[in-house]
């Protein structure tokens, strides 16, 4: 058997893995798309961005910002800004943000 008929069946597996691979790597959708729903990680960051957050973070930059999960209810990430204070937590606010529009409400 020639040399060169010897490499062309070495690589032709692994050509053909790695065309599987390339295939299947393009094929995946991207991590976001515009019509894609917001993100737990979006959801936090709109907070974070509302005046009154900025405003509150600061002058009070121990605050946290995290989203508790998802309302199957009412589509919203259930996101809470609060502080520790010595052995519990201090809410600032609650807010409720659409996991398809943004649109952030206040609990209170």
């Amino acid at each position: 058997m020639s040399s060169s008929k010897r490499i062309f069946q070495l690589l032709l597996p692994f050509t053909v893995i790695i065309s599987i691979m390339v295939i299947f790597l393009l094929s995946k959708p991207s991590n976001r798309n515009i019509n894609q729903a917001l993100t737990e990680e979006d959801a936090a960051g709109i907070v974070s961005n509302l005046p009154e957050i900025s405003a509150l973070l600061v002058k009070y930059p121990h605050y946290l910002i995290e989203t508790e999960g998802l309302d199957q209810n009412t589509n919203a990430w259930k996101v809470h800004v609060y502080e520790i204070v010595e052995d519990h937590t201090a809410t600032y606010n609650w807010y409720n943000v659409d996991v398809d529009t943004g649109k952030v409400d206040q609990e209170f």
